[in-house]
């Protein structure tokens, strides 16, 4: 990625729908399950926390899991337009999940 790459991060509540959308709009491939997998292996471990990420073609999306949470702090680097289709998605399921808009 090049200086036009921007960035957003928000916490959110990560789940396949969220995640297969995001990976249409950077050109990667997700399987569903593949996240949740990562959590519990996490669980698996004497770890506290660990990063996972969705690398595709146009852009990069990190979430950082912690063990005992349920929502996610989660990170978008991508080249507008996808950057910009990322964020919104990004913010419309925090709204979804209850964010604060304020």
């Amino acid at each position: 990625m090049n200086k036009a790459t921007r960035r957003y991060g928000l916490t959110l509540a990560v789940g396949d729908s969220l995640l297969l959308a995001i990976a249409r709009i950077i050109g990667a491939e997700y399987m569903p399950g593949s996240f949740e997998r990562a959590v519990e292996a996490l669980y698996e471990t004497d770890n506290c926390d660990a990063e996972w990420e969705l690398r595709g073609r146009f852009g990069l999306f990190k979430v950082w899991i912690e063990r005992g949470d349920s929502i996610f702090h989660c990170t978008l680097s991508a080249q507008e337009p996808r950057f910009q289709a990322g964020k919104e998605l990004m913010w419309n399921d925090y709204i979804a999940g209850g964010g604060n808009p304020l």
